[in-house]
């Protein structure tokens, strides 16, 4: 019993598969990373948001007296920039909507 052309027809479409599921599994193994990077890159530009929120804050708790009319641009900027990001994100947690009434007996 030799090595015929069905054998050699049935080897190739096996190379082609064995081909294709790596080609699926590099794709996958992209597709994780790039997922990995995007919540990085997200985790970054929250902690980046919340150092300049903290910063801004610290600017206006010590003019919170005498507020200048910089500190006054300022915080009206932030005011925007916070609603802005508030409407962006939604109320993911449920924190915005309030919670139903008791039911009643």
């Amino acid at each position: 019993m030799g090595f015929n052309l069905a054998d050699a027809e049935r080897f190739l479409d096996l190379e082609e598969t064995i081909t294709a599921i790596r080609r699926t599994q590099l794709e996958q193994g992209a597709l994780m990373v790039t997922q990995a990077e995007a919540i990085t890159g997200i985790a970054t530009k929250l902690t980046d948001i919340l150092a300049d929120f903290r910063a801004l804050r610290d600017a206006m708790l010590a003019e919170r007296e005498n507020l200048t009319a910089d500190g006054q641009a300022a915080l009206d900027a932030a005011n925007v920039t916070l609603t802005e990001l508030d409407t962006e994100v939604g109320d993911a947690d449920g924190s915005d909507t309030p919670p139903p009434p008791p039911p009643q007996p």
